[in-house]
Order: structure tokens, then C-alpha cells, then sequence
């Protein structure tokens, strides 16, 4: 009788934590909800158009609307998850084009970049581009973290971003490195 007990107690505490996880799990789909409504309504203008495309928002940038472009890029970054909407956010957040100039964000954005993959329905040609950006967007991190801005300064970290550059064939890796005097490799 005390054995069904405690598989019973056992079977109820393991009841209580698959709820508890339910709705943490709720919770942050909720949370999420409400963040992805607050971008709607602070973009009430961007959601009249049906297909907004990164082309928009560079048109807008050439034309020196820099704030129509942030916008345009901040849906594509943070609904449509772009890999050149972020790296692009990233940029302007580090240079204060368009917005307010915020580190911490730019090194968001380049690392929301940074970390996607290639598509798989991508064709060769499509992937050599998106291939290129996220090599920048690391190379941009890597920047951010020698120079300690929105992030620790911390070489290491540095090296490891451009060491992924450069094992996506991107030259200006190479170049950050000798900038820097990061081809010193006992000092890291």
C-alpha cells in the first residue's frame, strides 16, 4: 500500500512539473504574441503593403530616407527573420543611421545574422550572397568585440569570428587580422 503511495506522490510530482513547463511555455508564446503586436502597431504604415522586400528598404536607404528604411528593415529583421534586414540593422544601429545610435542592438542584429543558415531552397547563386552577408555580419562582430562596443572587449571572441570569415573565403578577414595584430596567435 505504501509503495502505490509513493508511485502515486512520484506520478503526481512529475504531473506537476510537465504542467508547470506547459505553461511556462505558454507564457512565452504569449509573450511573444504581445511583443510581435507591439511591432505591428509601432509599423501600422509597413503592414498596407503586402510584400515589403529588402529592395524597398535599400531603395529607401539610397535615397537617403533612412528612417523608411529602418523601419522597412526592422519587419523584415524581426518578422520575416531576413539575414539582410538584421545585418543591415546592425549596421545602422552601430553608425546611428536612421536611428539612434545603440550598440548593444547592432551587436543583436549582427548576431541574428551571424548565426542563421543558409536556406536549403536556395539556389548557388543566392546562397554565395546570403554566404558573403553573414560573413559580414561576423566580421562586423568581430569588430565589435576588439573595439569593446555594445559588448566586453574580448579577443578571443574577436578570433573566432574572424576565423569563421575566413573559413567562408572572405578576404577582409586576413585584413582585420593584420589591422589588429591578431596573426600573433600565442597572445590569443
Amino acid at each position: 500500500m505504501l509503495s502505490i503511495y509513493r508511485e502515486l506522490k512520484a506520478e503526481y510530482a512529475q504531473f506537476k512539473k510537465v504542467k508547470a513547463l506547459d505553461q511556462a511555455e505558454k507564457k512565452k508564446k504569449k509573450d511573444k504574441a504581445k511583443k510581435l503586436k507591439k511591432i505591428k502597431k509601432k509599423n501600422t504604415v509597413l503592414f498596407f503593403f503586402l510584400f515589403i522586400s529588402f529592395e524597398k528598404g535599400l531603395s529607401k536607404y539610397d535615397k537617403g530616407k533612412f528612417s523608411e528604411a529602418f523601419d522597412i528593415f526592422f519587419y523584415l529583421a524581426e518578422v520575416e527573420k531576413n539575414i539582410s534586414a538584421q545585418s543591415a540593422l546592425g549596421y545602422m544601429y552601430a553608425h546611428g543611421i536612421g536611428t539612434k545610435q545603440n550598440h548593444k542592438n547592432a551587436v543583436k542584429y549582427f548576431k541574428l545574422a551571424a548565426e542563421q543558415e543558409i536556406p536549403k531552397h536556395y539556389n548557388e547563386g543566392q546562397a554565395n550572397i546570403i554566404k558573403e552577408i553573414i560573413a559580414r555580419a561576423e566580421l562586423n562582430l568581430a569588430i565589435m568585440y576588439i573595439h569593446g562596443k555594445g559588448v566586453l572587449q574580448d579577443w578571443h571572441k574577436a578570433d573566432e569570428y574572424l576565423q569563421r570569415v575566413a573559413k567562408k573565403d572572405y578576404k577582409k578577414a586576413e585584413t582585420i587580422w593584420n589591422r589588429y595584430g591578431l596573426t600573433d596567435r600565442q597572445r590569443l
